[in-house]
Order: C-alpha cells, then sequence, then structure tokens
C-alpha cells in the first residue's frame, strides 16, 4: 500500500476517533501517551541517519569538486525562500480586516521559554557528546560535524577509506532503518491525528480566531501556489510535483506539530518519489529544518499583527513592519533549536521585544498556541520539501521517477 494512502486512512480514522471518543482525564491521557510515544519513535534514528547521510553527502561531493556548488545553491534558496515567506506573510495580514481578539480577563500564568542568549548557545553545546544525552534538538551540531568529517576524510584516502566504508555501510543500514519506521508509522498515527483534534475540542471557542485563522489559511494557499509556480517556471527540470511527491510528509508536520518528525519521512520521500540523490537530500532536507522554517516564522508574524490589532486601533505604521519583517529573519535560525513550540516561542518573544505594555499580551493566543503551532510546521515542511527538490534541479541532479515507482 502508498504512503500517501496508509497517512490518509490513519488521519481518516484518528480524525473520527478524535471527534467521537469523551472527553475526559483518563481518554486524554492515553491519547497523549500515544502520541509522545510515536512522535518518539518518529525520531528515534533520525540523528544517526543525518550525521551519517552528510558525512557520505558531503565526501561524494567533495570528491566531485561540488561541495561549493551545493552550499551556494542552499544558500541562494534558504534565504529566498526566508525572505519571501516573511514579506508575503506581512502582505497577507492585509488580505482580511484585522478583527479583535477578546482579550483574556481571568487569570493565565505567563509562559516561561528560554531567553535569545540560550537558544542560541544550545544551538551548539559544549560537548559534543551531549547530542546522545539530551532529548534529540541538538541537529545542528550533527550537521556541522558531520559536514566537518565528510569535507576531512577525502584529504587521505590511504587512511579514511575504512572510514568511508563504514559510515556509508552504516548509513544505508539507518536508511533501511527509516524506511521500516515510515512504513509502520502510519499505524500509530491513528493516535496522533486523534490526539491533534481531541485537544482542540477542549479549547476555547475556536471561532474567537477565526479572523486569523483564515488570514494563515490564505497565507499558506499563496505560499504553496507561489512555490509550485517557482518550482514549474524558473527551476531547471523542475515540475510542480513536488508538492504531491511530500504530501505525507505534510500531513505529519501538521497533527504532531513537530518539526524533526517529518524528516525521516522527507528524506525517504525526496529520494524514492521525488528522484533527489542521497549526496544532495542528505544536506538538504536537516539544512532546511534548521534554517527554511519561514512558515512559523510567517504564522508568527501573522498572529502578531492580529494581536496588535485587538489592544490597539492605531493599526501599524511601515516601520513596524520593517521591524517585524526584521525580527522573524533574525528568528529564523533560532528555530532550528525548537522543533515543537517555535510559534510560541517566537510569539513570546515578539511580545515581549516589542514592549510599550504588550509584554504579556500573546496570552490572548494561549488557548491556540498547538494548532499555531501546529500551522507553522506544516508550512515549514511545505518550505523545507519545496528546497529539496529544488536544490537537486539547480544541480542537475533530479532523476525523475515514474508515477508507478512511487512509495
Amino acid at each position: 500500500m502508498k504512503i500517501w494512502l496508509k497517512i490518509l486512512l490513519a488521519v481518516l480514522l484518528g480524525g473520527v476517533l478524535g471527534l467521537l471518543l469523551p472527553l475526559d482525564d483518563t481518554t486524554g491521557e492515553i491519547l497523549s501517551f500515544v502520541r509522545d510515544v510515536v512522535v518518539g519513535l518518529g525520531r528515534l534514528f533520525l540523528l544517526p541517519l543525518v550525521a551519517t547521510g552528510v558525512i557520505i553527502g558531503t565526501y561524494e561531493l567533495k570528491r566531485e569538486g561540488r561541495i561549493g556548488e551545493i552550499l551556494g545553491r542552499l544558500f541562494l534558496v534558504v534565504c529566498a525562500v526566508d525572505i519571501g515567506v516573511v514579506f508575503l506573510a506581512l502582505l497577507s495580514s492585509g488580505f482580511l480586516p484585522l478583527e479583535r481578539i477578546p482579550i483574556l480577563v481571568e487569570e493565565v500564568e505567563p509562559v516561561e521559554i528560554p531567553d535569545i542568549r540560550s537558544l542560541l548557545l544550545s544551538l551548539v553545546p559544549m560537548n559534543f557528546f551531549e547530542i546522545f544525552l539530551s532529548s534529540g534538538s541538538f541537529l545542528l551540531p550533527v550537521v556541522l560535524v558531520g559536514f566537518s568529517l565528510g569535507s576531512i576524510i577525502p584529504l587521505d584516502s590511504y587512511l579514511t577509506d575504512p572510514f568511508v566504508d563504514v559510515v556509508d555501510a552504516a548509513n544505508r543500514v539507518f536508511y533501511l532503518v527509516n524506511a521500516f519506521v515510515v512504513e509502520i508509522l502510519p499505524f500509530g498515527f491513528v493516535g496522533v491525528v486523534a490526539h491533534f483534534l481531541y485537544s482542540l475540542r477542549g479549547e476555547t471557542d475556536l471561532s474567537l480566531y477565526g479572523n486569523l485563522l483564515g488570514m494563515i489559511g490564505i497565507f499558506g494557499g499563496i505560499l504553496f501556489l507561489l512555490l509550485v509556480l517557482v518550482s514549474v517556471v524558473w527551476i531547471r527540470r523542475g515540475t510542480g510535483r513536488w508538492s504531491l511527491h511530500h504530501l505525507p510528509a505534510l500531513f505529519l508536520g501538521l497533527f504532531p506539530g513537530d518539526g524533526y518528525f517529518p524528516l525521516g519521512f522527507l528524506i525517504r520521500l525526496g529520494k524514492e518519489n521525488g528522484g533527489v540523490p542521497r549526496k544532495v537530500g542528505a544536506l538538504a532536507y536537516p539544512v532546511g529544518i534548521l534554517f527554511a522554517r519561514a512558515g512559523s516564522a510567517g504564522v508568527v508574524l501573522i498572529s502578531f499583527t492580529v494581536l496588535l490589532s485587538s489592544y490597539s486601533s492605531l493599526g501599524l505604521s511601515p516601520l513596524d513592519y520593517l521591524w517585524l519583517a526584521g525580527m522573524g529573519l533574525l528568528f529564523l535560525p533560532l528555530f532550528g533549536a525548537l522543533p515543537g513550540s517555535a510559534v510560541m516561542v517566537g510569539l513570546v518573544m515578539l511580545s515581549r521585544l516589542y514592549g510599550r505594555g504588550l509584554d504579556e499580551a500573546y496570552l490572548i493566543f494561549r488557548p491556540v498556541f498547538p494548532l499555531l503551532v501546529s500551522m507553522g510546521t506544516l508550512l515549514d515542511v511545505l518550505c523545507v520539501s519545496f528546497l529539496g527538490e529544488t536544490v537537486a534541479g539547480l544541480m542537475g541532479e533530479r532523476e525523475p521517477i515514474p508515477p508507478e515507482r512511487h512509495i
């Protein structure tokens, strides 16, 4: 059975369960436990897969003399996606009239988040071995160390050839393990979808946030159409089918709301459906998850414009929009350390940096934080899937895969 069909059936079955199960503490705890187990399984082999993939991919590109080319392509596409999506988000906030969200009057505890300094330090641990003792959010040091090793080992092939053979074999083994996880995970994904919808049923009336959710929906629709258009018109050997190639991963971004969870799927779907070779995908997809999470940044910016309209009738000046765009771009490197809370942390930081008595204004979004995080992650996965096939297309490395061979 095709992966997309398994995911679709899981979404339908999980949706029915999430809407029909009784609202009580026991059911909520069971669904939360199932969700955590499934997300943990999806991320279980991610770091070794990425580490060995980056090493061997960098090694192969270095041997071909194309390491500078892929770095240049990655930098170009990441910057284009990030800048374009941030400004599109601010433009999208003008498509619907900004309606005020009722301000909470009950006592609500402020959200505790790490400061910017702590987030920056968390991107690169003091000791590399900390990544094996953490919750698995140290993706950047894994990519950096893997890239360094892959760049160095071609310098002395006599000494390093055995190491290359071991890493190559290990990566192929972890790819097979990841393929097995991709095949069985849809069965557990039923619980993830059920937990997502079950949680929404217990939240505040979502109609209060209808204007905000509509703006984010318009933003997402325009973003999708623009990415498809750019892929068809500009990219060599590019087609709009990249979105269909990665369709299952989009669902995997929406319902768990975890930015790292879909990465194993992206790597496999990119290779098996999109024709992205290992040496490109092993670098492009992890770098995208770290630095091209522009979807979350867009959701943060749209939400903050609605927040300002709820607390003030003065509107936003051009300087406010420029400040928001700058903050959105500055936050993007930090989101790599926040796989499951980028939107929430971004809103908290924006409120506190903006000041003017709005330090805790983000609390009006507290009932829908999980939904905003999930929508941001969905758009992140959309951007990263575009990035992977785009870089491969620009390098002339994409191999068209017949639809009958798609997984």
